[in-house]
């Protein structure tokens, strides 16, 4: 029997929110699921609260399949190795810290199956804080994005120009972009939206399916997450000089803007970012 859907969830360090997130994945109205948990050398009891979970929750599942890193690969790392061992065609991953809305599984799967021309489908979430309290009821609408009228033309320019695409809103059926993508990838989500940005197989899907924990601006701009933006800038500048068109532009636009949080404070960041505000309104034939 073959899965309808693989999902892997990626774990590192966030034991106390594991059995949340883990069972919000059991209201599926399948048992025709595949499940992946990596958990990427965490240094908490991470181990210990997996293999409970699925001692007892293994038979809801057509197979579950445990892997513990001995050391830290990164999550993009996890998320390639998941690509190429996944059965199904359909790929849905989840963050430790993060959790499906009850019976959204399906919802991913649907949306998929009715769309067989699509390779990343992505959906609204519900904003949550470390403490799990709701703190916005749209994470679009958190972050500033503007999906109003889901249009392609505005897809573009909102995934691009908003980087800061949230990789597990996003739902994957196998394509070509598995081959465009590489283990050593900086941000696990953004090569794939790429490829399927530049072949006009991404659809939004207007629901909220998630529930996203989000850090604040201080968290995300100190600490090894700098380090993290410097590197990244590095690397969709040197991923550009390869690309044309639309990709070209896209990562030089990435690496601009992680350079910009990475070298400076939050007031500057925020300063640069409108500054090219005006570029969201450029005409669309600029992003063909």
């Amino acid at each position: 029997m073959s899965p309808i859907a693989s999902i892997l969830v990626t774990s590192f360090n966030h034991a106390k929110y594991l059995n949340s997130c883990l069972n919000s994945i059991k209201s599926s109205i399948s048992n025709k699921i595949e499940l992946f948990i990596i958990d990427d050398a965490s240094a908490d009891i991470s181990k210990e609260v997996i293999n409970h979970w699925v001692k007892n929750n293994r038979r809801k599942y057509l197979s579950v399949k445990t892997i513990f890193n001995k050391k830290n690969a990164g999550i993009s790392q996890c998320f390639s190795e998941f690509t190429y061992a996944a059965k199904a065609d359909i790929l849905l991953p989840l963050a430790s810290d993060d959790m499906y809305i009850l019976e959204t599984v399906d919802e991913r799967v649907r949306f998929l199956t009715n769309n067989p021309d699509i390779w990343v489908g992505f959906s609204d979430a519900r904003a949550i804080n470390t403490d799990g309290n709701v703190i916005n009821q749209s994470l679009y609408k958190y972050y500033k994005h503007q999906f109003a009228d889901c249009s392609y033309e505005v897809l573009k320019k909102e995934l691009i120009l908003n980087w800061n695409y949230p990789a597990n809103i996003q739902f994957w059926r196998k394509g070509d972009w598995i081959h465009e993508i590489s283990p050593g990838m900086f941000s696990e989500d953004i090569e794939i939206a790429l490829a399927a940005l530049a072949k006009n197989k991404v659809k939004y899907l207007n629901k909220v399916l998630y529930l996203y924990r989000c850090a604040t601006w201080p968290i995300e701009a100190k600490g090894c997450e700098k380090s993290k933006r410097l590197h990244m800038s590095y690397y969709y500048r040197k991923a550009a000089s390869q690309s044309a068109g639309m990709t070209k532009y896209a990562l030089l636009k990435l690496s601009e803007y992680n350079l910009s949080i990475a070298v400076n404070d939050i007031t500057q960041a925020r300063k640069l970012e409108k500054k090219i505000h005006f570029i969201k309104k450029l005409p669309s034939a600029l992003f063909r």
